[in-house]
């Protein structure tokens, strides 16, 4: 995971490690936690070590929503990368 998601992914493990925050909320897009871009294998291996290191007890947790069953009138496609700069 060398791009920009895992850059922001490790940005974010030093800030729970360092601070250790009593809960950890993540919320993005479709192929976060599906298909061949999951992190999840990453978030758990990161949470797994900071446990070990911090005597923590992280547990990762991860649901896929649709907006669309909780009141909003259509669900909106995923952003097309390929037109941003």
């Amino acid at each position: 995971m060398a791009d920009d998601r895992g850059r922001t992914i490790r940005g974010l493990f030093e800030l729970v490690e360092r601070f250790l925050p009593a809960a950890v909320l993540l919320e993005n897009v479709v192929g976060f936690v599906q298909g061949a871009g999951s992190v999840l294998d990453v978030i758990q291996e990161r949470l797994d070590d900071i446990n070990a290191r911090h005597r923590t007890d992280y547990h990762l947790q991860h649901a896929v929503l649709d907006a669309a069953e909780y009141g909003r009138a259509a669900a909106t496609p995923a952003c097309d990368r390929s037109r941003l700069p």
